[in-house]
């Protein structure tokens, strides 16, 4: 397969790369030796190799350290149980001088180490960290930001604020980052995306509703729609409602798709099992998405046979995949954290 080619190439250009990782040709030589690992840690990721991937991140790192390389590298360690090593990478990321230059980033790293010092039973430092998160970000809205950066700003702000229990305020701050992606459109997928999948992982259905409404304006957003539906026919269903004429009319102009995309709107319209569903996936990713829809379809109906399974997914080492945070969140209460005072959110 194309994995397995990746893999020999890189293992064949192991005395380039050692080569290409001398001071004196790093500069010289494009792609880096690190972006080249990075790339491969990916290919790696994607195929449920989480130990090689932490391998080569943590080489990669070595030569171009980023905040979002170790925040990535920390969310992979917690996802295969080690912890204190998760710490360690978030904190290195928050700690890096570019943290300074890539505030989102910095966000995100501070984000994460909350959540693990959170785990770890540690309110204070947990406390600390995420008000950092939030003096972030509070901080970039006296800054002029391009329209993706203010879209940016406000998605991450919302996931600070569900932290500290204000689930209205992330609702607000969701809906002014769908209001400007609606106007910049290449942010408006990843953007209805993020909205959806918090507002299934918080049980909000009409944020999500709106979030899907909002979606279907993107004609260039087909595989987006389809899993922006099957999300809200999941917060129907545990809602005990019968799926939204929009989520009907995505699923049905899907299901005749060929690829992983038609699959998952037939099931969605009931005319794929569970079981039929998983068979079909062909790579690792979709066999992890189909395992996460049939357990969170039983989950969400009442079936609490189906938590393992879907704490399974949330500690799957595909960090990237939306139905991995999805998974987790669900299990996450909100509102433990008190937002300190004298903050003024918009």
């Amino acid at each position: 397969g194309t994995s397995e080619s990746a893999r020999r190439v890189f293992a064949a250009s192991q005395m380039v790369l050692k080569r290409a990782d001398d001071r004196q040709y790093r500069r010289k030589v494009e792609p880096s030796s690190a972006n080249i690992r990075f790339l491969m840690a990916d290919i790696e990721l994607r195929d449920g190799r989480a130990a090689e991937a932490s391998t080569l991140l943590a080489a990669a790192l070595k030569h171009e350290p980023s905040v979002w390389g170790y925040t990535k590298l920390a969310t992979i360690e917690r996802q295969v149980g080690h912890h204190l090593t998760a710490l360690r990478y978030a904190r290195n990321a928050a700690e890096l001088p570019a943290a300074r230059t890539f505030p989102f980033d910095a966000a995100r790293a501070q984000q994460l180490q909350f959540e693990l010092l959170r785990d770890a039973k540690k309110p204070k430092e947990a406390a600390a960290a995420l008000e950092k998160a939030l003096d972030t970000l509070l901080s970039l809205r006296v800054r002029r930001l391009k329209p993706a950066g203010r879209i940016q700003r406000e998605r991450l702000l919302a996931r600070t604020l569900d932290r500290y229990g204000k689930r209205n305020g992330a609702i607000r701050a969701f809906e002014r980052a769908m209001t400007m992606a609606k106007l910049h459109r290449e942010s408006l997928p990843s953007t209805a995306l993020d909205f959806l999948s918090w507002s299934l992982a918080r049980n909000e259905r009409t944020a999500a509703r709106g979030a899907l409404h909002a979606l279907l304006d993107s004609s260039s957003a087909k595989d987006s729609q389809v899993y922006g539906a099957l999300w809200l026919m999941l917060l129907e269903e545990k809602a005990g409602k019968k799926p939204s004429s929009a989520v009907e009319r995505v699923l049905l102009s899907a299901k005749d798709d060929e690829g992983w995309r038609g699959k998952l709107a037939r099931w969605g319209r009931g005319e794929l099992s569970d079981q039929m569903l998983l068979t079909s996936a062909r790579h690792h990713t979709e066999k992890v998405e189909a395992q996460f829809y049939g357990a969170a379809r039983r989950y969400q109906r009442g079936d609490l046979k189906a938590a393992p399974e879907l704490h399974s997914v949330g500690s799957n080492p595909l960090v990237d995949l939306l139905e991995v945070r999805i998974a987790r969140e669900l299990f996450v209460s909100d509102g433990h954290v008190k937002l300190p005072q004298g903050k003024k959110l918009p």
